[in-house]
Parts: structure tokens; sequence; C-alpha cells
């Protein structure tokens, strides 16, 4: 799946595929908050686009910072 900026939808920013939904699955223990799909990351195209769930406790907060893992996205 191709995950867009949200500020440009235009823009495509990842590349990955989708690994858990909302409501059902939990990201870093939280529930995944409704409209989230959990996404497993496997190339960024721009790496400096901010992470729309971000994770500061793992330094998580660009989409370069989560390539290989995970990353909730709207």
């Amino acid at each position: 799946m191709a995950l867009l900026n949200p500020k440009n939808t235009q823009r495509t920013v990842v590349m990955g595929k989708i690994n858990s939904l909302w409501g059902i699955d939990k990201f870093h223990g939280d529930v995944i908050p409704k409209f989230s799909l959990k996404v497993d990351v496997a190339i960024v195209h721009v790496a400096n686009v901010p992470l729309m769930h971000p994770h500061e406790p793992n330094d998580q907060v660009v989409v370069g910072d989560v390539v290989g893992i995970s990353a909730l996205w709207n």
C-alpha cells in the first residue's frame, strides 16, 4: 500500500503492508485509534515527513525512523 503525505496527498512517502486494524489490535501497548492502521514500512521515499502518530519514547517522529518496522497511519 502507498501512504501519502497528509499535507500533499499527491506525494507518496512510504510503501508498506497493512499489519493490524483499529479497535482490534494494539500498537506499543495501546489499542489502535479509530480509522488508523498499523503498517509495516518497507520503503520510504520521503524520510522527513512527520508520523501521524509519533512515538517519542522510541525516537520515532518521522517516517525515516520506522523503516523496516511499523507505524500508525490514518
